[in-house]
């Protein structure tokens, strides 16, 4: 199966006062989904290396601890890892690297492993 979804973004660090979210699409087969959105500041920043960003409205709901993900960008291969699917709610979690500030502009692009 595969659809689009609608994401919440919240971030506990940084200046962004909003984002654009586009290209949010998901494939479920079987137990598994994978999710794909992307991320752009509008005005100021997020992410300072100590952060999360937390994405909410996920398709489907996890039941369990197992999942997979990462955040992206042009500018650094990698900007986030350990995405952490909460159990029973449509919440996924991944940190912000270190050294790591997304800019205006400057979409990322989070992609989520996990099982229903």
């Amino acid at each position: 199966e595969e659809g689009t979804w609608t994401p919440t973004v919240v971030v506990n660090s940084g200046t962004a006062t909003g984002y654009t979210i586009t290209d949010s699409v998901y494939t479920k087969i079987g137990r598994m989904v994978t999710v794909k959105t992307q991320i752009t500041p509008t005005g100021g920043t997020f992410g300072n290396g100590t952060g999360y960003c937390q994405v909410s409205g996920l398709p489907f709901v996890p039941t369990g601890t197992s999942f997979a993900g990462q955040m992206s960008n042009s500018a650094n291969l990698l900007i986030g890892e350990f995405a952490l699917a909460s159990t029973n709610s449509a919440l996924v979690t991944i940190f912000i690297m270190a050294g790591i500030t997304i800019s205006v502009g400057n979409a990322a692009v989070l992609q989520v492993t996990y099982f229903v």
